[in-house]
């Protein structure tokens, strides 16, 4: 697992089978909370984790796939995202 940091207003790119995910973090609330916003294609499905079928939530999910998982190379370079918490 990789886990980043970032300020207000940072952005993050994932590019995964050549699809370009944009995680953005556009205000802190407080100090245990803050907005994402996530620009993603359609076609990725994007679900809070409570949600999901306990099978399917991020441990049972590791467990299952096995010891380095979802670990791949990025894909092609992306164009910037949209300023934060505007529209394209």
């Amino acid at each position: 697992m990789l886990v980043l940091m970032t300020t207000e207003g940072g952005r993050i790119r994932l590019t995964v089978h050549g699809l370009t995910i944009w995680v953005m973090l556009p205000e802190i609330v407080s100090m245990r909370k803050a907005r994402i916003a996530i620009d993603a294609p359609p076609e990725v499905e994007i679900k809070r984790e409570e949600l999901l079928p306990q099978g399917e939530r991020y441990h049972a999910a590791k467990r299952a796939a096995g010891p380095g998982a979802g670990v791949s190379a990025p894909a092609a370079v992306a164009p910037s995202p949209p300023p934060c918490g505007g529209t394209p």
